[in-house]
């Protein structure tokens, strides 16, 4: 075994087994108080290169979950009900009558079920979502389109996949007929090498069939992907985070707001190192809430040149309403107070921890308009604004044993930990993820 991985394991197993450290949260970011509005913000933007980054590696086998246990115990949920109630208004049906005419509606439900299940044992991206008349579309196509209209100028799309997939989904995505001048497509893969190591509870590496025994470590996992594409910016969205084409203006605009945002806060700080004093600063937070109140005293002309050479992520947030997880907080690091996108997971089980997660009035949408770039347009190694101490440790069952391994710092939580962070707030009109078909009958999905 080579040296670095002896480090390399050794390291992990530390961060699974001793540094298990949870993040002090301070209180959640809310509107006024960490969380601006793009009221005033409207959706000019200067001209960069410009990328959507969208991982789209993601199975699309949770969708189904439940037709899944309707196969193994043939038992009538509401779920099941409203499923069969409501197919032929979903586009996988469409999908169906295509491959099999008119024998498909002479099935069973259970003959039914199986062949849904069959047919999209795909990625999530390949997996029919909107009807358009006759047609349908999966999510990579979708997505190339939205990113068209938004940009009919040209853009880059980079999707990160499954490297046994990529191939169909080139031919999917080419079958739109799309310029390469209008659209610059891209593709990686999350690379091997970044896998988790697993352990037991003793301590002991895991191994299967010889070889030491390890896992996907999670988005975060994905930073070298997204600091290899090239592009000034980057527009981070999940493959299911897509709207009918029919409700997709509110995301148009949006996006642009988002880059003005980005430029506004650039063009600003600038004006600010012309001249600064300490009222200017206060007024530059509050109109961008990037700094805790309790930072203001501390910050000077120095601390300002640091910000000037950090990349720059504008995120927008939609109103949490009652899902489980994170969400927006001002955390304290080593003395130091900052806004982070934070998991359920990195915090402790103490019950005023929980409260204040609880308390949260936003949830991560994951739609993020990131800088690549410093405040002077400098491409930047984004790698560097990591922080380690941000991973996550996961238990997983394998062959009945359970296995512990830690995951990078999540892609849009500890990986830019230390980027100058904005929030804003934007409409669920711009959050619609698709976590089970059904999803997929709500209105901003329907024709």
């Amino acid at each position: 075994m080579e040296k670095n991985s002896e480090q390399s394991i050794l390291d992990q197993k530390r961060q699974v087994f001793e540094d298990k450290k949870h993040l002090k949260l301070i209180e959640a970011c809310g509107v006024g108080n960490g969380i601006i509005s793009l009221d005033s913000f409207d959706d000019s933007f200067n001209d960069q290169k410009v990328s959507f980054f969208i991982p789209a590696s993601g199975s699309g086998s949770r969708m189904f979950s439940f037709l899944r246990e309707f196969v193994m115990k043939q038992k009538y949920t509401d779920e099941i009900k409203l499923f069969f109630e409501s197919i032929k208004s979903l586009a996988l049906y469409k999908s169906a009558k295509n491959e099999c005419g008119e024998s498909f509606d002479q099935l069973s439900d259970l003959e039914k079920a199986k062949f849904v299940l069959e047919a999209n044992d795909l990625p999530k991206g390949l997996i029919p979502f909107h009807i358009y008349d006759d047609e349908y579309l999966n999510p990579f196509q979708e997505q190339i389109i939205q990113a068209k209209n938004i940009f009919p100028k040209g853009v880059g799309v980079h999707f990160t996949v499954q490297e046994d997939f990529k191939e169909v989904i080139a031919e999917s995505v080419n079958s739109l007929g799309v310029s390469s001048n209008s659209i610059d497509l891209s593709y990686s893969s999350q690379s091997i090498d970044t896998n988790a190591y697993c352990f037991d509870e003793h301590q002991k590496m895991v191994m299967d069939n010889g070889s030491a025994l390890r896992r996907p470590a999670g988005h975060g996992a994905l930073l070298s992907n997204l600091n290899d594409v090239d592009a000034d910016i980057l527009l981070i969205k999940n493959i299911d985070n897509i709207q009918h084409q029919k409700h997709s203006e509110s995301s148009t605009k949006m996006w642009r707001q988002l880059l003005n945002v980005l430029d506004c806060f650039k063009s600003d700080l600038l004006a600010l190192k012309s001249n600064f004093t300490k009222e200017g600063l206060i007024q530059l937070n509050k109109k961008y809430q990037f700094l805790h109140a309790s930072e203001l005293n501390l910050f000077d002309e120095t601390s300002l040149e640091q910000v000037f050479l950090r990349p720059t992520r504008i995120c927008g947030m939609v109103k949490n309403e009652g899902a489980p997880g994170g969400g927006p907080f001002w955390i304290k690091t080593e003395g130091v107070q900052s806004k982070q996108i934070i998991e359920k997971v990195q915090i402790s089980n103490k019950e005023e921890d929980q409260e204040l997660l609880k308390s949260s009035s936003h949830f991560n949408p994951v739609i993020i308009a990131a800088a690549k770039t410093d405040v002077y347009g400098n491409r930047l190694d984004i790698t560097k604004f990591s922080n380690s101490d941000h991973c996550i440790v996961v238990k997983k069952d394998h062959k009945g044993q359970t296995v512990n391994y830690r995951e990078l710092p999540g892609l849009w939580n500890g990986a830019m930990s230390n980027w100058n962070t904005i929030f804003v707030e934007v409409s669920g009109e711009n959050f619609t993820p698709v976590k089970t078909v059904l999803d997929l009958l709500a209105p901003l999905h329907s024709a």
